[in-house]
């Protein structure tokens, strides 16, 4: 009986893994960026990923962004729109979320330790969706 060919997942390719660190790398507010992409190669998830670090508590325990000084530019109303929402929606599921699952989270985002987000930094992260 011939070996079955396995299905590779996106996640486990070593060009979905660069993609995913060089989106990481473009969200780090830290560093200017101009992001410049075909449709669908995830430029609106790199500009939120952005902002919602922009918000978030540092890591030397300042508050981030006050959400009412960041300014997006977009091309249309629609993309504007589109940002707003699914910025809207990882707030609200930060507000809700599990410690284990936002230390997840938050690690996957930022690229620090799941040990580096103490409790304070996680109720400040869940209090971004009231505050935006």
């Amino acid at each position: 009986m011939a070996d079955q060919p396995r299905t590779v997942t996106p996640e486990e390719t070593a060009d979905f893994l660069r993609a995913v660190n060089a989106q990481r790398v473009s969200a780090d507010p830290s560093y200017q960026a101009f992001v410049m992409a075909n449709a669908g190669s995830g430029k609106t998830k790199v500009l939120i990923d952005r902002v919602a670090r922009l918000l978030l508590r540092r890591e030397d325990g300042r508050a981030g962004a006050a959400p009412d000084s960041i300014l997006c530019i977009t091309y249309t109303k629609a993309a504007a729109n589109e940002m707003l929402s699914r910025l809207f929606r990882t707030l609200g599921k930060w507000s809700i979320m599990r410690d284990d699952k936002m230390r997840e989270e938050l690690s996957r985002l930022e690229g620090r330790s799941r040990d580096a987000y103490t409790p304070d930094d996680l109720r400040a992260a869940r209090a971004l969706f009231a505050r935006a």
